[in-house]
C-alpha cells in the first residue's frame, strides 16, 4: 500500500511535521503553507491538490487536518482511499487546540465561537465590549468573505467529513471531544491509541525531586499551571 499525505502547515518546530516526516519517510508530503526545504514537500494550492494526487502512485491519501481541504477537493479525487489522522482537537480550526485567540477554553467550532476568534485578531475591533462587537459583525460579515468563511465553516468541514472513509483518533477523548462535531461520521471513527510502554519507578532523593515536562511552553500546552503549583510549594529544593 502507497500513501500521499497532506498537512497544511508544515514546519521543522511543529510536532505534527515531526510525525508526519517520519510517518512518510521517502513518500510525497503535499502542504500549502510553510514548504520544509528540500525533503520530499510539496507546496501546492487548492486548484491541483486533486490533480497531484491523482498522479501520484498512492492508493490511500493521509489528510493529517483538513484546513483548506474541502468537499469538492476530495470528490475530485478518483479511485483512492482518504484517512484522516486527528493531531489534535480540532482539525477545523488553525488554532487547533481548545484555546481561542483570547486565551479562554473553546466551547467549540460553532460560527459565533469562530468570528469572535477571528476578530480578536485585530486590535481595533477585539476592545470593543462584546455587546459593540454583536452589533459590528451583522454589518461586516456582508462585506468580508472571510468572515462569512467562519460563519460557515463548521458545515462545510461536516461536508468534507462526509467524504472522508476513516477517522484516526490517539485516544477516546480526542473522538468523543470532536465527534460531537461530526455526529454524522461516527462509524468511519477508529481509536488507535498512542504506544505507552509500562514504567518501573523508584523514589530516591525525595527531598531534592526532579520532574520532566515534555512539551514546548506554549500557552495550551499548560507549563504555566506547573510553574504557579511549584511557587506554592514549600519544598523549594524540586526541579523541573
Amino acid at each position: 500500500m502507497k500513501f500521499i499525505h497532506y498537512v497544511n502547515n508544515y514546519e521543522e518546530r511543529g510536532g505534527k511535521a515531526l510525525f508526519v516526516r517520519e510517518l512518510a519517510q521517502d513518500e510525497t508530503i503535499l502542504t500549502m503553507n510553510n514548504k520544509a526545504e528540500g525533503g520530499n514537500a510539496v507546496e501546492v494550492s487548492q486548484s491541483d491538490f486533486a490533480q497531484h494526487v491523482n498522479e501520484s502512485e498512492a492508493d490511500t491519501l493521509i489528510l493529517h487536518d483538513i484546513i483548506d481541504i474541502t468537499a469538492d477537493m476530495l470528490e475530485s479525487i478518483e479511485n483512492r482511499s482518504v484517512i484522516t489522522i486527528i493531531h489534535d482537537y480540532y482539525p477545523v480550526c488553525e488554532r487547533y487546540t481548545l484555546i481561542n485567540n483570547r486565551n479562554n477554553l473553546c466551547s467549540g467550532p460553532y460560527a459565533n465561537n469562530c468570528i469572535y476568534c477571528y476578530i480578536y485578531k485585530f486590535p481595533i475591533i477585539k476592545f470593543f465590549h462584546r455587546n459593540t462587537q454583536n452589533m459590528l459583525i451583522p454589518l461586516i460579515k456582508p462585506l468580508s468573505p472571510t468572515m462569512k468563511y467562519y460563519s460557515s465553516r463548521l458545515e462545510n468541514k461536516r461536508k468534507v467529513m462526509d467524504k472522508i472513509d476513516s477517522i484516526v483518533f490517539p485516544t477516546e477523548k480526542s473522538r468523543k471531544i470532536l465527534m460531537r462535531f461530526f455526529k454524522s461520521g461516527k462509524e468511519k471513527a477508529v481509536v488507535l491509541p498512542h504506544f505507552q510502554q509500562e514504567l518501573s519507578c523508584s523514589r530516591k532523593k525525595q527531598d531534592k525531586p526532579v520532574f520532566a515536562f515534555i512539551g514546548h511552553d506554549a500557552y495550551h500546552k499548560g507549563f504555566y499551571i506547573l510553574e504557579e503549583a511549584l511557587e506554592k510549594l514549600t519544598n523549594k529544593h524540586i526541579r523541573v
